[in-house]
């Protein structure tokens, strides 16, 4: 499967809508919508494309003041049949090289790269882990009442 990775434009926004209103997160399509818009119109959002569709996407954010060099991944997401074939890992070290290539424009280094998960998603915390990211904190019920939460940073 070729894959290319670059920035979501406007036409990439149904099929990401698509994308973020499956049942595992908890959305409905009304949420999804505002969170694709919101994303794209703000923040950065990268999608991974395969004969011709969207197959994962992450999305990120400058954390504080630009000149803190803190970004956040907000979410990263793989369509569940494309699973396992390094997609989610290739978008993740783009967002990281998208966020250091930001960061320069604005005369400041990107220090640290930060992101949540729940300590149950095993495969996504060894994604991270390989990418070069540590677990720093466990969070209990910020997202999701009795549900712990690992907050992870990496230090590009």
């Amino acid at each position: 499967m070729s894959l290319d990775i670059s920035r979501a434009t406007g036409q990439d926004i149904e099929e990401l809508v698509r994308m973020y209103t499956h049942p595992e997160l908890k959305v409905t399509a009304e949420e999804a919508r505002w969170f694709v818009a919101c994303y794209h119109s703000f923040h950065r959002v990268l999608v991974a494309r395969a004969d011709g569709r969207v197959r994962g996407a992450c999305a990120w954010r400058i954390e504080g003041e630009r000149h803190c060099g803190l970004g956040w991944v907000e979410n990263l997401w793989v369509d569940e049949g494309c699973r396992g074939r390094g997609i989610g890992e290739r978008l993740l070290r783009a967002a990281v090289d998208d966020m250091r290539a930001w960061y320069a424009e604005q005369g400041v280094a990107l220090r640290r790269v930060v992101l949540t998960t729940q300590v149950d998603r095993d495969e996504a915390r060894r994604l991270y882990e390989r990418v070069g990211f540590r677990c720093a904190a466990g969070l209990g019920d910020i997202y999701d009442d009795g549900i712990q939460d690992l907050f992870y940073v990496m230090i590009p």
